[in-house]
């Protein structure tokens, strides 16, 4: 078939090389490939993950972080009646969203538990009495750190608060990209758990108070023991729980 010749001019116009292979079009055989679905994740279920990593280390990898988070909830109510109490009215807003990140959190917990959310209720106050001292030891050995850079006119209560809340959370966060790893050695598969998009809020408001205040917490050896002592005081406390459920 005689094609009559190419208009060099237009084609430049087009931003096309006058001098251009041009691509001859794809034939059509009538095969049609359906496009690629990516499979969503599969859930691995209790029983699956007693089977794999064993019952101790299978209830841990949610109990431990859970637990730090309960601690980190507690202390943001904390401050929330802190800031109420010291009739400190520029954190009012942010209040109020710690209040509802604190509730949302909670609601889906207690969505995701069903009936045994109240079982989980109990671990909480269970933990909460079994670490009593060591949260006194590490409000003692943050405020210390928090009190290097503050000055003593400024609320130093009130920032060692949110340091705690902020160190707790980032633990707990830390913990899972941990046993995340743990799982895709196991399941020969990439795992990555979102964290709660409200955690992730309340970390973002603890920025904000810690540029407010003036302080930074840096890494600090006898601070990161005391947060990993109360990981460990979880890890105790989910043996104890195992051992009980296995007597009954």
């Amino acid at each position: 078939m005689n094609l009559p010749p190419l208009d060099k001019e237009m084609l430049a116009k087009m931003g096309i090389a006058p001098d251009a292979v041009p691509i001859r079009p794809a034939l059509d055989y009538g095969i049609k490939i359906p496009p690629r679905n990516p499979k969503p994740p599969k859930a691995i279920s209790t029983a699956e993950a007693n089977e794999m990593f064993g019952v101790s280390l299978a209830v841990k990898m949610n109990f431990i972080p859970q637990m730090l988070v309960a601690l980190a909830l507690d202390y943001a109510s904390q401050f929330v009646n802190h800031c109420r109490d010291k009739r400190i009215s520029e954190f009012k807003k942010h209040n109020r969203l710690i209040k509802l990140c604190v509730e949302e959190h909670t609601a889906r917990l207690a969505k995701s538990y069903g009936n045994a959310f109240q079982a989980y209720t109990n671990y909480v106050e269970r933990y909460f009495e079994y670490v009593s001292v060591d949260r006194f030891k590490m409000w003692c050995s943050i405020g210390n750190v928090v009190n290097r850079q503050i000055p003593k006119d400024r609320d130093r209560d009130g920032a060692t608060l949110v340091a705690i809340i902020h160190k707790l959370i980032d633990y707990a966060e830390e913990y899972d990209r941990k046993m995340d790893k743990v799982i895709a050695d196991k399941v020969k598969a990439p795992v990555s758990r979102k964290q709660d998009d409200m955690l992730k809020l309340i970390v973002a408001m603890c920025y904000e108070f810690e540029d407010t205040w003036g302080f930074k917490l840096e890494p600090d050896p006898i601070v990161d023991m005391n947060i990993g002592v109360l990981a460990n005081r979880a890890s105790t406390l989910a043996d104890f729980i195992i051992g009980e459920e296995k007597c009954q």
